[in-house]
Parts: structure tokens; C-alpha cells; sequence
């Protein structure tokens, strides 16, 4: 119950605490990991850092703004990161994922009768994505195939876009 409170809260109603928490998982573990590898990366002058966001990378709800302000400063981070270790060799690049069919980790998340399907609704494709597609984006922007792209963000969405 206290989740889904936190989940759906106003901005003015967060307390510091949680707004750091959400900070924590969504954008200082990114910090963290590209911290740790920047400096290999940098010394075999090769590397793709793959950072995963979300819809909210993408926008914004009249909930949930600790969420959208991390996942839009993740993104702002990698772009950062691309700029930096660009002349290294190394890449950087978010994917923004939408509604992919896995087991909800956090049921307590979601509104009471809100399910897969019903988000399946607002996407173009009106099907939820596979964890498949999203590691076929992930291998392409490992890849050479890629080795043009950094700093960017792709969205992996089934083509759910806001005022869908």
C-alpha cells in the first residue's frame, strides 16, 4: 500500500527521503555503474554504455514526478557521459522502454484493474513488447552497427507516444 501512495504523489507531497530514494534506484546506480567502468573503457579506448529508462524518459504524469525528473536526468546523464568519453571510443545511449511482457515486480505500483492489456491500448502497435526486442536493441547498440550513435535515446515503445 505504501508503494503504490508513493508511486502515484504529488510533487509538494514527497518527502525528502523518498525523492532521494527514487533518485537512488533510477539515476545514481547508473552514476555508479559508469563510474566504475568508465575508467577500463577509457584505458582499451572501446565501450557501450546501455543505460535502460522508461516512458517516463520520454514525458511526464500528473503523478509520479520524482520518476519522470530521475528518468529525464538519466537521460541528460548519458548524453553528459557520451560528450565525455566520446573522444575514447566510448559510446553511451538510453533506451526508453515501454510496456514489455514481464512479471510485474511491484504489483502494488499499479492502479487497482490496470493491466498489461489496457496499457497494450495506447500503443500504436496495441500489443506490449517482448524482453527479446528490448535485447535486440540492447546487442544493436553494442554492436558496430551502431557505432555512430551516442548520446541518444531510442524508444522502444511499440510506438506509445503521449496523446496516445
Amino acid at each position: 500500500h505504501y508503494v503504490m501512495d508513493f508511486y502515484y504523489t504529488r510533487s509538494w507531497n514527497y518527502s525528502y527521503d523518498e525523492w532521494l530514494q527514487v533518485f537512488a534506484v533510477n539515476l545514481h546506480s547508473t552514476f555508479s555503474l559508469a563510474k566504475a567502468l568508465a575508467p577500463g573503457m577509457i584505458e582499451r579506448k572501446c565501450g557501450s554504455i546501455i543505460a535502460l529508462g522508461g516512458m517516463a524518459s520520454l514525458t511526464a504524469s500528473p503523478s509520479g514526478s520524482a520518476t519522470a525528473a530521475s528518468k529525464h536526468g538519466l537521460y541528460g546523464f548519458i548524453k553528459s557521459l557520451a560528450v565525455e568519453l566520446g573522444p575514447y571510443g566510448i559510446r553511451a545511449n538510453l533506451i526508453a522502454v515501454g510496456s514489455i511482457g514481464t512479471e510485474r515486480r511491484n504489483p502494488e505500483w499499479y492502479l487497482p484493474g490496470e493491466t498489461p492489456s489496457a496499457e497494450h491500448e495506447h500503443t500504436a502497435l496495441q500489443r506490449g513488447g517482448t524482453t527479446q526486442e528490448i535485447a535486440d536493441v540492447v546487442l544493436f547498440l553494442a554492436s558496430d552497427a551502431s557505432s555512430y550513435i551516442t548520446g541518444d535515446r531510442i524508444a522502444c515503445t511499440g510506438g506509445r507516444y503521449p496523446g496516445m
